[in-house]
């Protein structure tokens, strides 16, 4: 009851886009990183804002922090970033969901097996963290568009009522 089975990970990140944002809403995204996700934040009419950080191969929540406004309804983070590599611990992810609370912290893991780690371990212990994963890249198998959402129930649950099951 804590996963939801997409058609790849970008159904998922559609999904998650379709559910929780609205025209208006903050999208904060640390930059460089995936940026096929931009479109699903745009086509919902919310603000993406890009962090820029000082060192983009460094992790740095401080600067994303910094960003967070009353507006801010979801925080983009790919672990480990695509296209830089890097990794933000466990760590600094659970302080985020700590101070962050009004916003959705979503997690892409797409390449989460070559890490091999992951923040999975807290979606019961932070309601407002989501996790995304794929079967494409560590397990090759694009052709098949394999996803999945990683998250408490409730979420689930709302996540459900607009997944077309027959995708």
């Amino acid at each position: 009851n804590e996963i939801l089975v997409t058609n790849g990970s970008d159904d998922a990140l559609e999904l998650i886009c379709k559910v929780f944002l609205d025209p208006g809403d903050h999208v904060l995204v640390p930059y460089p990183t995936y940026t096929h996700f931009v479109t699903y934040v745009q086509s919902r009419g919310a603000v993406l804002k890009k962090i820029e950080t000082p060192d983009p191969f460094s992790p740095d929540i401080t600067s994303i922090i910094n960003n967070v406004t009353s507006a801010t309804k979801l925080i983009y983070l790919v672990n480990p970033n695509n296209p830089t590599g890097v990794l933000i611990p466990e760590k600094q992810i659970r302080i985020l969901c700590s101070i962050v609370k009004d916003a959705i912290i979503l997690v892409d893991e797409a390449y989460f097996e070559f890490s091999g780690e992951s923040v999975s371990d807290l979606i019961d212990t932070f309601p407002n963290l989501i996790i995304t994963r794929t079967m494409s890249k560590a397990w090759a198998l694009a052709g098949l568009r394999v996803g999945y959402i990683l998250t408490n129930h409730l979420t689930i649950m709302e996540l459900a009522k607009v997944l077309n099951p027959k995708s």
